[in-house]
C-alpha cells in the first residue's frame, strides 16, 4: 500500500495555497513515539489526562476505559497515544466533542465512544491521527470529525467512523468547513452507516487525497434514533477542491457512491469502485464517463 501511496502522492500532491504543506503519511506513521513521556493507568480522570498533556509532550494511556465529561484538548505539538496492542476507550457518552486537536497535535490508538457532537474537532492545522475509532457520535448535531474554518493538512491513517448520528450533519469525516479547509491526506480510512455522508468535502478550498478508503451504507444508520441524511459515500463538491481518490470503494450507500454535488472542479479517480448504491448506477453523479470526473485508471 505504501509503495503505491508514494507513487500517487508524487503524481497528485495535495499542496495548494500559501502556508500549506504536502505531508508524507508514511513518514508521519514512522515517527509515532513508542516510548517516553508519561503513562497513565486506566481510570485516570479527565483532569489528570489534561494535566499530563499540558506538562508533557507525550502521554500514553494504558489499556482500559477513561471517562470524558467535556472536551479534552491535545495541545499543539503533543501526542496522546493508546499503548500499542491495547484497547483504550475514551467514553464521552452524552457529552460534547470528544477530543479537540490543536495544530500539529497527534492522536494514536484511541477509541472514542458516543460523544454528543463531533468525536474529534480539528482546531488548527497539520494534526495526525492513527488507528482512531469514533463510534456512534452526535446525539445532538455533528459527526465523526469536523474542523474549524482554515483547518488544513491533517493526516488520518487506519481510522474509522461508525454509526455517526445527527441527520444531515452526521458525516463520518466533515472535511470542508467554512469554505477554507482542505489539503487533508486520508489513508486506509473507513466510514460505516453514517447518518449523512461518509467523506464530505463540500466546502473544501483545497485538494484532499484519499488512498484505500471505503464508505459503506451512508444514510442507512441502524442505530436507535438515527435520522437519514443525503447518504452519499464521497461528497466531493461544492467547494474549490480538486480531490484525488485512489483505490477507494463506495458500497451500498443510500444515494451516490461518488457525488460532485454541483461543484465546478473535476474530481480525479484512480482504480475506484462503487456497487449497490441507491442512485441505480455504478455510483457516480450522472452518466459514466462524466465530465465532472477524470478516470485515470480503471
Amino acid at each position: 500500500m505504501w509503495a503505491d501511496y508514494q507513487t500517487q502522492r508524487a503524481a497528485y500532491p495535495v499542496t495548494a495555497g500559501a502556508g500549506l504543506t504536502s505531508r508524507d503519511a508514511e513518514a508521519w506513521v514512522a515517527s509515532i513515539p513508542a516510548s517516553g513521556g508519561v503513562t497513565l493507568s486506566a481510570g485516570s480522570t479527565q483532569a489528570q489526562i489534561q494535566s499530563a498533556l499540558n506538562a508533557n509532550s507525550i502521554v500514553f494511556l494504558a489499556a482500559g476505559t477513561y471517562t470524558i465529561t467535556s472536551m479534552l484538548t491535545v495541545p499543539s505539538n503533543k501526542w496522546l497515544i493508546g499503548t500499542a496492542g491495547a484497547t483504550v476507550i475514551l467514553d464521552a457518552t452524552g457529552f460534547t466533542h470528544g477530543i479537540q486537536l490543536l495544530s500539529s497535535s497527534n492522536l494514536v490508538n484511541v477509541n472514542i465512544y458516543r460523544p454528543k457532537e463531533y468525536g474529534i474537532w480539528l482546531n488548527g492545522n497539520s494534526q495526525g491521527m492513527y488507528k482512531v475509532s469514533v463510534q456512534a457520535p452526535a446525539y445532538g448535531i455533528g459527526g465523526g470529525i469536523g474542523c474549524t474554518g482554515g483547518g488544513h493538512s491533517a493526516i488520518g491513517v487506519s481510522c474509522e467512523f461508525l454509526n455517526t448520528c445527527g441527520g444531515g450533519d452526521g458525516d463520518g469525516w466533515d472535511l470542508g468547513q467554512s469554505n477554507s479547509s482542505g489539503n487533508h491526506t486520508l489513508v486506509d480510512c473507513h466510514c460505516f452507516e453514517c447518518d449523512d455522508d461518509g467523506f464530505d468535502t463540500w466546502a473544501s478550498t483545497y485538494r484532499c487525497f484519499f488512498h484505500y478508503c471505503t464508505v459503506v451504507r451512508s444514510g442507512l444508520n441502524t442505530m436507535p434514533g438515527a435520522i437519514s441524511g443525503n447518504g452519499c459515500g464521497f461528497k466531493l463538491g461544492l467547494g474549490l477542491g480538486h480531490n484525488f481518490l485512489n483505490h477507494c470503494v463506495a458500497t451500498d450507500n443510500k444515494s451516490y457512491g461518488f457525488n460532485w454535488n454541483s461543484g465546478t472542479l473535476v474530481q480525479t479517480l484512480r482504480l475506484c469502485t462503487a456497487s449497490g448504491n441507491g442512485d441505480g448506477t455504478y455510483g457516480f453523479t450522472g452518466a459514466i464517463p462524466d465530465s465532472h470526473y477524470v478516470i485515470v485508471s480503471s
